[in-house]
């Protein structure tokens, strides 16, 4: 499993950024968590629609513009943010759906993935937070879901320049 940061482009349409735009790379967007129950894009995420279609295919925390993830580093503390600090996330979330389900085509970790999501935007995935905000948890017991079309993707597919 392939995972990139969606890039910090934003907030433009065609803002994701390489190699996250890859189909067969899971492209990582940013949200700003400001309290457990209220997350909104982070103002910087890259956005879709990409080359291959709808990204990105996901989002995890990155701080905000005004907001980072605090950072300690040799006993300094930094407040950090962008979308490089939301991929590991969900790279962490396939390494332990591989411990517990070992041996499984890379599609079924990217299926619970997604399945496991929390959507935050449109019904199914869109060009925004894809499928919605990781959530290891919902993930580890999620049905794999297959990359069927949402209505953005049948709708924006006259425009795809593939």
């Amino acid at each position: 499993n392939l995972v990139a940061a969606a890039g910090n482009f934003g907030p433009g349409p065609f803002s994701i950024a390489s190699p996250s735009d890859l189909p067969d790379v899971n492209s990582v967007g940013g949200v700003a968590i400001k309290s457990p129950s209220e997350n909104s894009v982070a103002e910087f995420s890259g956005r879709g629609p990409a080359i291959s279609g709808i990204k990105p295919d996901v989002v995890a925390p990155s701080g905000s513009l005004t907001e980072g993830i605090l950072l300690k580093w040799k006993g300094e503390s930094k407040a950090v943010r962008g979308t490089s600090f939301s991929a590991p996330a969900v790279a962490a979330v396939i390494a332990i759906m591989r411990q517990m389900f070992p041996g499984r085509d890379p599609s079924f970790y990217d299926g619970k993935i997604f399945g496991g999501a929390k959507g935050l935007g449109f019904i199914g995935k869109d060009l925004e937070t894809g499928w919605g905000l990781v959530d290891v948890e919902k993930s580890v017991e999620a049905e794999p879901i297959g990359a069927f079309p949402s209505l953005q993707d049948i709708f924006l597919k006259p425009l795809r320049l593939v």
